[in-house]
């Protein structure tokens, strides 16, 4: 009998650690990860307002809920890290994805140089996400010249696997 209360306790208390892959997600601190992103990017940044597009899925190219909450840490972790006014934008009405990149909608670079911003720097991204890891390519780009200063990308492990999936023998 005592046997069978301590499988029971078992099964209860070990689904108690499982978490799905979207809840390991919102529950994973990428601070870390975008500090090193951002540190290197500050040693490039020599104007202290940027703008900051949010995370897009790399598929689709547009904001998604995650996205979102990547762009998040990144915002936070330019501002402590940079000490820089960061604004974001939605970038969809000025620029299109086709198959073979990114085209701007305008000839003229005042739609999309926002005269009120008055940021020198864009820093966009994208991400992807596999079973145990989400991957962010992130770009740093000049306004005025319209060039990539800096690209960087960084895997980071969020999946928290269930303990009991585990194979204690498989070293």
């Amino acid at each position: 009998m005592r046997f069978i209360y301590l499988i029971f306790f078992f099964f209860i208390f070990s689904s108690c650690f499982y978490q799905t892959p979207d809840e390991a997600f919102y529950n994973t601190n990428f601070s870390k990860d975008f500090n090193k992103i951002s540190k290197d990017f500050c040693k490039h940044i020599k104007y202290r307002k940027v703008i900051l597009a949010d995370i897009v899925h790399y598929q689709t190219l547009k904001p998604t809920p995650k996205g979102e909450f990547l762009t998040e840490f990144l915002r936070d972790s330019i501002v402590n890290q940079c000490n820089v006014s960061v604004y974001q934008i939605e970038l969809r009405e000025k620029f299109k994805a086709n198959n073979i990149g990114i085209t701007a909608l305008s000839r003229k670079p005042h739609d999309i140089k926002n005269k009120k911003f008055r940021a020198r720097y864009l820093i966009t991204g994208t991400y992807s996400i596999t079973e145990n890891f989400v991957t962010v390519f992130i770009r740093l780009i000049d306004i005025k010249k319209g060039k990539v200063i800096l690209s960087k990308t960084k895997k980071i492990l969020y999946h928290i696997p269930n303990p009991m999936d585990d194979d204690p023998f498989n070293i």
